[in-house]
């Protein structure tokens, strides 16, 4: 559980240490700018659960976002009851690397 946790935690402070850079990077840049937001994760099923604090996070800070996620088809069921998706992209392929 632990390491779990410590992915999490990761994930969540590389995903703010990058907005955190645009925003020192370009002092124009606005959080009511970014309309849309694509997260690909179409790894295994651990990894899925895992990004649901991510999600959380990056909607708090684009409140005016729409979140769009790329899974694997067989694991839609696992995403498409967080309400802060807006839509879910289902890939047949195992790999983002076979589009």
């Amino acid at each position: 559980m632990k390491n779990y946790l410590k992915i999490i935690f990761y994930r969540i402070n590389y995903i703010l240490s990058v907005i955190h850079c645009a925003l020192l990077s370009n002092r124009q840049f606005k959080k009511s700018n970014v309309k849309k937001i694509l997260i690909c994760e179409t790894a295994l099923l651990g990894d899925i659960v895992c990004i649901h604090p991510l999600i959380n996070a990056v909607s708090f800070f684009f409140p005016d976002a729409a979140i769009d996620i790329v899974v694997q088809k067989r694991f839609t069921p696992v995403v498409a009851y967080n309400p802060e998706i807006s839509n879910i992209i289902a890939l047949n392929n195992t790999s983002v690397l076979d589009i």
